[in-house]
């Protein structure tokens, strides 16, 4: 049964005299145990809903319109806590002022199912998405040896993986996993374990492979570096001999090293056709080779596009013969060399932009920078910009949309 925690306003549930001492037993003939099992029971239009006004049961039918909400949040709904202390959470080396919701660490098996979050399987999980049929899941693999994973999550004893992605293999559940490399702790021989461990797990049908990640605000944190050029290099080299088996075995790449790797290495980043059977785009994965397909594209209209360091020169290259600036702008709020768009805080734009020697009506950001309630990393909206800088803010999802 699901406790109501809160109803909308104006929603079905409203609507229909919902209180939130009501207690839902069923939806659609399904039992509730979990609200995961309300989201599978009532996807449609109509939910025929039994539930318990103290002391009576009743049911009852709703209607909703085409991607209107049904109004509840249930208790519980918020999204299970971390318990670990990974020596390279980026939460814990995030600017203190960061906004709330990315100071919270959390580890939910459902919105990894539904929101692409990456969990690292606590107890019970593999379980609980096997039996709900939570497909596909991410998982924060990092290592396949339990003892250097359980290092890694910051824990005092070894923590197993590999068993329970078995579980939600046989279950039918794909898994797309990620590997953060530390240099001198899963890199190397480690790393390359660790991959051919998952490559023969049929349900595990993608692995990314990303560099940590590291900021200016690390006071109290575990010592921790980033890969250098040769590391870099290795670790590519590492992915590409995997990549040869999963090609003959699966027929597609599997292991993908993400674009700052291939920087870090001082190398080319590959063509599209690399990146076929991924879609870790938000992990940084081949971003930069869905940019260079606008290549010798036409762009209307004119104005400054402001980005991360990472993307500036790929930008630059397919802006140059149109009537568009690029401007990297340098993350001096989190520091440490942080290059990534989607982590630029709205007050390092607006200082990037007043200093710019030339003046532009028309500043182009990166829907990336802002989360689904439109603020930055920093708290600012686009409104909040354009007031700094006394120019118009556009956010674009892609540079497609400058296309003639």
């Amino acid at each position: 049964m699901l406790e109501i925690e809160s109803i909308e306003n104006f929603s079905p549930a409203s609507s229909a005299g919902f209180r939130r001492t009501d207690v839902i037993l069923s939806c659609n003939g399904r039992s509730m145990e979990d609200w995961i099992d309300f989201f599978f029971s009532a996807g449609g239009l109509f939910a025929e809903i039994e539930y318990r006004r103290f002391p009576v049961t009743r049911v009852i039918r709703l209607r909703r319109l085409p991607g209107e909400s049904w109004g509840f949040r249930f208790k519980g709904q918020s999204p299970s806590i971390c318990r670990k202390k990974c020596v390279f959470c980026f939460v814990d080396q995030n600017h203190p002022e960061a906004r709330r919701s990315l100071l919270v660490k959390d580890d939910d098996v459902r919105y990894s199912f539904l929101q692409g979050t990456y969990v690292t399987l606590e107890n019970g999980d593999a379980d609980f998405a096997a039996e709900r049929g939570l497909s596909p899941l991410h998982v924060s693999v990092h290592c396949s040896d339990p003892g250097v994973r359980g290092e890694l999550l910051g824990l005092p004893h070894p923590v197993p993986i590999l068993d329970k992605l078995r579980r939600l293999s046989r279950s039918g559940i794909s898994v797309e996993t990620q590997i953060v490399v530390v240099p001198g702790m899963n890199d190397g021989i480690i790393l390359e374990e660790t991959l051919q461990d998952l490559m023969e797990i049929r349900g595990v049908t993608a692995a990314g492979v990303v560099p940590v990640g590291l900021t200016d605000h690390r006071q109290g944190l575990p010592q921790l570096r980033r890969p250098s050029t040769e590391e870099a290099e290795d670790v590519i080299n590492i992915c590409d001999s995997i990549r040869t088996g999963a090609m003959i075995s699966r027929g597609y790449g599997w292991a993908y090293p993400s674009d700052e790797l291939f920087i870090m290495a001082k190398r080319d980043i590959p063509s599209g056709s690399y990146y076929e059977g991924s879609n870790l785009q938000q992990n940084g994965i081949g971003m930069l080779a869905r940019l260079r397909e606008l290549r010798g594209e036409t762009f209307t209209g004119r104005g400054l596009v402001c980005t991360g360091s990472l993307a500036a020169p790929f930008l630059k290259d397919i802006l140059r013969d149109s009537r568009y600036r690029v401007l990297p702008v340098k993350n001096r709020y989190l520091g440490g060399g942080t290059g990534a768009a989607g982590l630029l805080a709205g007050r390092d734009v607006a200082a990037a932009v007043n200093g710019f020697f030339e003046s532009y009506n028309r500043v182009i950001l990166p829907a990336v920078m802002f989360n689904y309630r439109g603020v930055t990393i920093d708290e600012m909206t686009r409104r909040d910009i354009e007031s700094s800088i006394s120019a118009e803010v556009v956010v674009l999802d892609s540079l497609k949309e400058l296309v003639e």
